[in-house]
């Protein structure tokens, strides 16, 4: 969108990107739901595999090679480092609970992740092309678009986790509505909707007011609708409901972050700011998906293996607190979004 597009539509051409992982989104949820019905589950990555390949068609079909070039080589020293300490830390959050939090296995994984990110940085610090530069990291505006998408997708995995694990539980339990693989997916429908509209939505909005306000915004709506979920768990309607409230979260947060981060660096690295930006949040997401099933797992209904019902409001209870806090992250960050210079006005190198 930056290579392309001229700087004054650069944000909500990034909305409307971001709205199309609406429809992505959508479509993921359901569709494989129909696909375990119906075939089997090895199915979904079968043909996972064909839209990969796809993609890739299209790509070198159709995507134009980027004007914005930089000079460089591959950081044959950053990478492995980089890749280790990502793989260590997500590993060992993912398995934690299986493998217990204070196995060998768990704190060797976290320390070997500290240990080779702290000698990424310090290698990166030392090379005159580094694979991610290490100041950039430390600008304010990267700095907390960094921090908030940490702090969403703690949030906002942990209701993707627990949505469907509550619909799908038998009314038996006390609580939940017995729905299918497929059904469970039609509670998220709501979301995917929302998001089409609210991402090129929050560009609009940053473009005339700067993209600390849609931020902001989606964090407080985001909270909002974790709390409808704590209260009102019991229908049908406010599961609907409030899906489609973290829809409006999840496009004014996507569209926001992107924009405030390529706004913020130079044309030539908004790859790997974008990138940095996206590790954040599967980060934030591994670990808050974890820790909502640690919530929701400690306790079962009596004669069952179903979780009870408090575990899931507790969890709920915390997502909303972690939007919370991320909005008042945002409101602490820049107070407005000057975009950088168009990138058809920097030279091909």
């Amino acid at each position: 969108m930056r290579d392309e597009f001229p700087r004054e539509r650069v944000p909500v051409a990034i909305g409307w990107i971001s709205s199309t992982f609406g429809i992505g989104f959508g479509v993921g949820l359901v569709f494989p739901g129909v696909i375990v019905d119906v075939l089997s589950w090895e199915w979904i990555f079968w043909l996972m595999f064909a839209v990969i390949v796809a993609g890739i068609v299209a790509v070198a079909a159709f995507v134009r090679e980027s004007p914005v070039r930089s000079p460089g080589r591959v950081d044959w020293a950053g990478a492995p480092l980089l890749t280790g300490g990502l793989v260590a830390l997500l590993l060992a959050i993912s398995e934690g609970r299986v493998w217990g939090w204070g196995s060998a296995a768990i704190i060797g994984l976290f320390a070997a992740a500290v240990v080779l990110l702290v000698v990424f940085a310090l290698v990166e610090k030392r090379l005159a092309q580094p694979l991610i530069d290490i100041e950039l990291l430390g600008r304010p505006a990267v700095l907390t678009s960094n921090v908030i998408a940490l702090i969403i997708g703690f949030g906002m995995y942990g209701a993707f986790t627990l949505v469907p694990l509550l619909v799908e539980t038998p009314p038996q339990a006390g609580y939940g509505f017995g729905a299918s693989v497929t059904e469970a997916g039609l509670f998220i429908i709501p979301m995917a909707v929302t998001m089409l509209f609210a991402s090129p939505l929050a560009g609009r909005i940053g473009t005339k007011a700067g993209f600390k306000l849609p931020l902001v915004l989606a964090c407080v709506i985001g909270a909002a609708g974790f709390v409808l979920f704590a209260v009102a768990h019991g229908e049908p309607w406010p599961i609907y409901l409030g899906n489609g409230i973290l829809g409006i979260d999840v496009g004014f947060a996507f569209a926001s972050l992107a924009n405030l981060v390529v706004g913020a660096v130079d044309p030539r690295q908004t790859g790997e700011a974008t990138g940095i930006n996206a590790i954040m949040r599967t980060i934030g997401g591994t670990f808050g998906a974890q820790i909502a099933s640690t919530m929701v797992t400690t306790e079962v209904v009596e004669g069952t293996r179903f979780p009870v019902e408090s575990g899931y409001t507790t969890a709920f209870v915390l997502s909303a607190i972690a939007m919370g806090v991320a909005a008042l992250v945002a409101l602490a960050g820049p107070r407005r979004l000057v975009p950088a210079p168009a990138p058809h006005a920097v030279a091909a190198r």
